[in-house]
């Protein structure tokens, strides 16, 4: 899959960087908390912006989807592409969800995603970990049919920061409803790696580069050590970034996913995130909006507004 381009867009249909959102499920959430700093009414209007129907189901939830997104970079000396997955997706043995609310065989789908594009697991370079809450890792870990649990991209460098990695191993209590189970899969992540000789990279700091196309900024406020991804394709630039979870409803920095940990921090990091893809020019993906759209952020009556280029359909 590739950009379509909008009138203004130079992305071409023969970019050799692509950024592919790959299905892992799709699940329902409880809108108080996926639009918090939303009135009741502006809750059921985003909904309906969302998922185009009139409103929530009686349990008051909205649809979104759970994506991994594979990025492929032709940066080797024979043309050959580094291969980057950003995020794991939603797993299915979270205990808030049942088998009507996310699918049972979602590390399935994300193998089967990767097939889709020519990809398999194990040719995976890196795996980019954003943020660890169950949401966007929750299949770190694959299971096979003897039930042998190995890194669902065994041969990857797996890249996380320093503060998320700490709080998810520290598991404290009042942080269980968003790492739920993630450490111990984070246990046997490394002693995976450790035993094949590779190691879980955990950075500190603001940023950390991946080769020249693709970096790591970590703004902290969703959850204490969240990261947004910044994809540089030719002249421009997609973003991936959670601070702008999960859909395009969430460009205004007062309507926030009730999950996040600091509402000031998150506020002031979408503020600059958002101010600095209108100054130049970024293309913002939501892959967990049903729709999976791209677009470009412009001010628009005191706020915000997305110019989409176009849907991005699998």
């Amino acid at each position: 899959m590739v950009y379509r381009p909008g009138a203004q867009s130079p992305l071409a249909l023969d970019r050799r960087v692509r950024v592919e959102p790959i299905k892992v499920s799709e699940y329902k959430y409880d809108c108080g908390e996926l639009f918090s700093g939303a009135d009741r009414d502006g809750r059921r209007d985003y909904h309906s912006l969302l998922n185009s129907t009139k409103g929530p189901d009686r349990q008051d939830r909205a649809k979104l989807i759970s994506n991994a997104n594979l990025v492929k970079v032709p940066d080797q000396p024979d043309g050959a592409y580094t291969t980057l997955l950003i995020g794991t997706g939603i797993g299915s043995s979270d205990p808030q969800f049942s088998v009507d609310i996310v699918a049972k065989d979602t590390s399935l789908r994300l193998e089967s995603g990767l097939k889709k594009l020519g990809v398999k697991r194990d040719d995976i370079d890196y795996v980019l970990l954003p943020d660890l809450g169950f949401l966007t890792a929750s299949n770190l870990i694959h299971q096979d049919n003897r039930g042998d649990r190995e890194p669902v991209c065994k041969n990857a460098e797996y890249i996380v920061h320093r503060d998320e990695y700490d709080i998810a191993m520290a598991s404290p209590k009042s942080a269980e409803h968003v790492y739920q189970g993630v450490k111990k899969d984070l246990q046997v992540l490394e002693g995976k790696l450790q035993a094949s000789g590779k190691e879980l990279t955990i950075f500190s700091g603001t940023e950390h580069r991946i080769g020249e196309s693709v970096r790591m900024v970590h703004h902290g406020g969703v959850t204490p050590g969240y990261c947004s991804v910044f994809v540089r394709v030719h002249s421009e630039t997609v973003v991936i970034s959670s601070l702008l979870f999960p859909t395009i409803s969430h460009l205004e920095p007062g309507i926030q996913f009730g999950m996040s940990f600091s509402r000031h921090e998150t506020f002031e990091a979408k503020e600059a995130l958002l101010d600095e893809c209108w100054k130049n020019q970024y293309i913002i993906l939501f892959p967990h909006d049903p729709g999976l759209t791209a677009g470009y952020v412009q001010p628009h009556a005191g706020g915000w507004a997305l110019e989409k280029v176009g849907d991005i359909l699998h």
